[in-house]
């Protein structure tokens, strides 16, 4: 075998370091831009699950109610878990009554 002249040889061993180089940086550049769109979609999941639709004021009177309403949570399954207007209920308890299932809630 013919041996290869020292000045070629560094250079070959200098360009193939260079493309290792190249190889590392790009597919560290590869792994920067995947983990910057995991955290890009969980955080727009975040803010869409997290945003609440808007709501009338609270003191707001409800079409076909005789009173205020407080727009409040109502976890069942009749109502879909959503904020529905809540009237308040006839003994004075403090107690707000859902129109939809008849369930009272508290405020606190």
């Amino acid at each position: 075998m013919a041996d290869i002249p020292a000045p070629l040889a560094l250079l070959a061993l200098l360009g193939l370091a260079a493309f290792g180089l190249a190889l590392l940086w790009l597919t560290a550049l590869a792994i920067a831009q995947l983990a910057a769109l995991a955290w890009w979609i969980a955080v727009h999941t975040a803010r869409l699950v997290t945003t609440r639709r808007a709501r009338p004021a609270e003191d707001q009177q409800e079409p076909g109610t005789a009173g205020p309403v407080l727009w409040l949570a109502c976890h069942t399954p009749r109502c879909g878990h959503m904020q529905t207007a809540h009237t308040p209920d006839a003994a004075g308890t403090g107690l707000w009554v859902c129109p939809g299932c008849h369930r009272t809630v508290t405020t606190q």
